[in-house]
């Protein structure tokens, strides 16, 4: 697969099963890396390995990934899990049917490949894929504290509309942004 918006020595690829130790390890590394500057209330790992590992083999998730030279740099995964389509859908600005509610699992590029394009192409990717299977909008949760997952999620056409407390008590700001060309609600 080729996303025109890749740099030229990246190829985007659907990832299966043969990615998922790859991703877990490119997972691991980020939330160390977190946990090492303090910033573990940016992400938290919610599943455990074996239900991580599972977006990429069931038909459910879509899974992406940007290769260069063989080698996985980053990986997206979106779905339209029905439990999160039912806690986002009455908080956006119309009314959508909860099977049209996408939502952008996460998107994460490993520390030496970002500042390159790469999350932007991956993330216009996945929308690209979860319209194709319908999607009215695009959805995803973001850290207040996160500035730059926020401002990826801003620059790329989403807004604010709402806020949710997660499991672990941590505070998460719901994006969202509706599934066509015209960037407001």
């Amino acid at each position: 697969m080729i996303d025109s918006r890749l740099p030229e020595s990246y190829r985007l690829v659907e990832c299966d099963a043969r990615y998922a130790e790859d991703a877990l390890a490119m997972l691991r590394s980020i939330l160390t890396e977190l946990a090492a500057s303090g910033r573990e209330e940016y992400y938290y790992m919610s599943e455990t390995d074996d239900e991580f590992r599972s977006y990429y083999s069931d038909p459910n998730f879509i899974t992406l990934g940007v290769v260069r030279q063989d080698r996985l740099v980053a990986c997206g995964t979106a779905s339209f899990r029905r439990e999160e389509a039912e806690l986002f859908a009455p908080r956006l600005p119309e009314r959508v049917p909860v099977e049209h509610v996408g939502y952008i699992e996460y998107i994460q590029v490993v520390k030496s490949e970002r500042g390159k394009g790469i999350q932007p192409a991956l993330f216009h990717a996945l929308e690209s894929a979860l319209a194709q299977r319908g999607a009215r909008y695009f959805t995803g949760l973001v850290s207040p504290y996160n500035s730059a997952s926020r401002g990826n999620f801003t620059k790329g056409g989403y807004r604010e509309v709402g806020s949710i407390v997660m499991p672990n008590g941590f505070e998460r700001l719901l994006m969202a942004k509706k599934a066509s060309n015209e960037n407001d609600f």
